[in-house]
């Protein structure tokens, strides 16, 4: 396995690059903000945010699709404004942490088999 300074080339610079321009997040955040042994998991893990999700199941014999409710899905980053852990006297939060959440997340699973309504309406 190769070491964190390995990487100080390329991916760091891409990364704080990202980090600054569109985030707004401090680069000395990401690149501390875990102890881990693999150089891109502190970075990679401080992209994650909260953020909402919306699930739409298709069933694929009857062709319909349900929509479920609205989840909001919570990191548990104390850098994240929006995080249960972020702490709420934080001092410099426009400076150190998330201002927003991430991309609302949009997942459509194809379900084998038929809608709930209509295996109602076929068993009864």
């Amino acid at each position: 396995m190769s070491s964190p300074r390995a990487y100080s080339g390329g991916l760091l610079d891409v990364f704080k690059s990202v980090s600054q321009v569109l985030f707004s997040t401090p680069f000395n955040y990401i690149a501390s903000s875990s102890r881990s042994l693999d150089p891109l998991t502190p970075i990679l893990s401080s992209f994650i945010m909260c953020t909402r999700r919306h699930v739409c199941y298709v069933y694929t014999k009857c062709g319909h699709a349900f929509t479920m409710p609205e989840e909001t899905v919570v990191c548990d980053n104390p850098r994240c404004k929006f995080s249960p852990a972020h702490p709420k006297n934080c001092a410099q939060c426009k400076q150190t942490c998330w201002q927003y959440r991430q991309p609302t997340e949009q997942y459509s699973p194809h379900v084998d088999g038929f809608c709930p309504t209509c295996a109602k309406m076929s068993s009864a």
